[in-house]
């Protein structure tokens, strides 16, 4: 496929991600059942398109890291990624937090085990999954196929698809939310691109993507 209808073709179902976002806000709209559920539609969208447009086009979705095999090398990856970023993001976010909101941390405000694998789950399968496998699945891997450079990044070859998903990523949070901060997912959106390449699956980011949410809405509740 030439570079034009490849390019074509990642803007229409981008826009048309896009379309699903807008349409899940304005059902959430209606409040109560309508709000609770709304985001089913986006999640839908973002799990099932990359299958069409693959299957329809004679791909085998595995060459596009939509498989969850070798799960154990992928919970590994997760988990060092998340070892070695973790720890200093609870640093940077308790100064943020000291710095701007003047908040101290209330450890006594962290809930039970129970809430923590509640809500892992059901980040994982509403939101982490669905969004990996449509921007680091198929996003990343189709934007791959118009660039041939790479560099190595420890010890993964990357080139600049990597930072393009990052960026159409972060854009898309502004659908839901516009505001600036949300554009700052492009950061671990790299990350979660590379653990995509390191892997050859996007269930690697999708675990970290799920953690991260979660650590995060915990660190809100300590800070707040």
């Amino acid at each position: 496929m030439s570079n034009p209808k490849i390019i074509k073709e990642i803007s229409l179902w981008y826009v048309l991600a896009v379309a699903a976002l807008l349409l899940s806000n304005a059902i959430g709209l209606f409040g109560g059942f309508f709000k609770e559920n709304a985001g089913i539609i986006p999640a839908l969208f973002f799990l099932l398109a990359p299958w069409f447009v693959l299957q329809r086009k004679g791909i085998n979705p595995r060459t596009y890291g939509l498989h969850g095999e070798r799960p154990v090398r992928s919970i590994v990856a997760a988990l060092l990624a998340a070892i070695i970023v973790f720890p200093p993001y609870f640093v940077g976010f308790g100064l943020w937090a000291g710095f701007i909101d003047n908040a101290t941390a209330d450890w006594s405000k962290l809930p039970t085990i129970g809430w923590w694998l509640w809500l892992f789950i059901t980040h994982f399968l509403a939101i982490a999954l669905p969004e990996e496998v449509f921007f680091r699945g198929y996003i990343q891997g189709r934007l791959a196929l118009l660039f041939k450079r790479r560099i190595k990044i420890f010890g993964v070859n990357c080139g600049p698809e990597l930072v393009l998903a990052s960026a159409l990523f972060a854009l898309i949070h502004l659908v839901s939310i516009p505001a600036p901060f949300r554009l700052t997912v492009f950061f671990p959106g790299l990350l979660f691109g590379w653990l995509k390449e390191r892997t050859g699956s996007v269930l690697a980011p999708a675990l970290l993507h799920a953690a991260s949410n979660v650590v995060l809405a915990a660190l809100n509740l300590v800070y707040h």
